[in-house]
């Protein structure tokens, strides 16, 4: 598999078409391949239509009966992506793409952690996604934790105990994902 330009970004919502324009802009004169967007906040029976110019393929998942949450993948054209399964959950908080990447097996994941229990909702998709995986693992999102209080707050000290901030370094290193 080539070097990819992977993004996460957490929109705040893409509901205006200003908005909406001004972020794939920015993203696309970035070159990321694949972009994982947070808080989209569009509607399930809302789907948006997106002028497939850079992002060809889009994957959606999104809260079912208001403007919250929402999650989406995006693949620019000239990556080769062919799906094989996915899957969403019903809030809107999850979305994971099994499939091949140029030739090569992946699991791509986008996951927004709600703000409260982040440990236990990270630990059941942790769970999930180690059911579902298959190949190598690419994981975007929003987590609204440090997952490495010592380098991602200025006070270096965490809001989740030390205990399950072990359990969650445990469970990424078995899947192998990196904190970037």
């Amino acid at each position: 598999m080539a070097t990819l330009k992977l993004i996460s970004y957490n929109t705040k919502g893409l509901n205006s078409a200003v908005k909406l324009s001004q972020i794939l802009h920015t993203l696309k004169k970035a070159k990321a391949d694949i972009i994982f967007l947070q808080e989209t906040h569009f509607l399930k029976k809302k789907n948006p239509l997106f002028q497939k110019h850079y992002f060809a393929k889009w994957f959606h998942s999104c809260s079912p009966n208001k403007n919250s949450k929402g999650v989406s993948i995006a693949i620019a054209k000239h990556i080769f992506f062919d799906l094989v399964h996915s899957y969403t959950d019903s809030e809107g908080r999850v979305i994971v793409l099994m499939g091949r990447l140029d030739g090569t097996l992946v699991t791509l994941a986008n996951l927004y952690t709600p703000n409260v229990h982040q440990s236990a909702w990270i630990s059941t998709c942790l769970a999930l996604l180690d059911s579902l995986k298959i190949g190598e693992s690419i994981v975007g999102g929003d987590f609204n934790i440090s997952l490495d209080p010592l380098i991602d707050t200025s006070s270096g000290k965490s809001t989740i105990s030390y205990k399950t901030l072990k359990h969650i370094k445990t469970s990424r290193q078995h899947l192998s994902l990196i904190d970037v």
